[in-house]
């Protein structure tokens, strides 16, 4: 019978695996806090989920698969440009998907064909006060994105209107 101080090296090895489990869910709730607040874009969610939010949801649904197939790829493209919106090639991507998508399945007085716009404009407006505030020595905006509401928006309708498989 060995002592209780002396562990094997798989106890340890459970120990330390523990413990890191038990930091990474710390350290996730701390990164999460600061999203579960509310805040201006939760509010501008709210507001535009609550004009558009039914429209764009009853468009989704109308839509024959392949334009569920465009969209898709059209939200994905356009939700990596909000996020990476100094890149050339994000932005030419969320360009060209949206601008065949909307000319396909959608009309220009369409929810989807308004939000990925607006989408689209005040991404690149955010770009350009970036790029503003780095060559004139300021440190960048202290908002994100606003365009990123609009996607929010349109991931919300996708989701919640797409079938899910259990």
């Amino acid at each position: 019978m060995r002592p209780n101080a002396l562990k094997t090296k798989w106890e340890i090895g459970v120990t330390a695996r523990k413990a890191s489990t038990v930091a990474s869910v710390g350290l996730l709730l701390v990164l999460a806090e600061p999203c579960l607040a509310a805040g201006p874009l939760d509010e501008d969610f709210a507001n535009i989920w609550s004009s558009l939010g039914q429209r764009t949801e009853a468009e989704l649904m109308t839509l024959p698969a392949k334009g569920r197939v465009a969209f898709a790829r059209t939200l994905i493209a356009c939700s990596i440009f909000a996020d990476m919106y100094s890149n050339p090639k994000y932005t030419s991507e969320c360009e060209t998907t949206s601008y065949e998508f909307l000319n396909q399945f959608s009309d220009g007085s369409s929810a989807l064909s308004i939000l990925f716009k607006r989408a689209i404009e005040l991404t690149r407006a955010h770009n350009t006060q970036m790029e503003l505030d780095i060559e004139q020595g300021r440190r960048g905006l202290a908002y994100d994105n606003p365009g990123k509401v609009y996607i929010g928006v349109l991931q919300k309708a996708y989701g919640d209107t797409t079938p899910r498989k259990f």
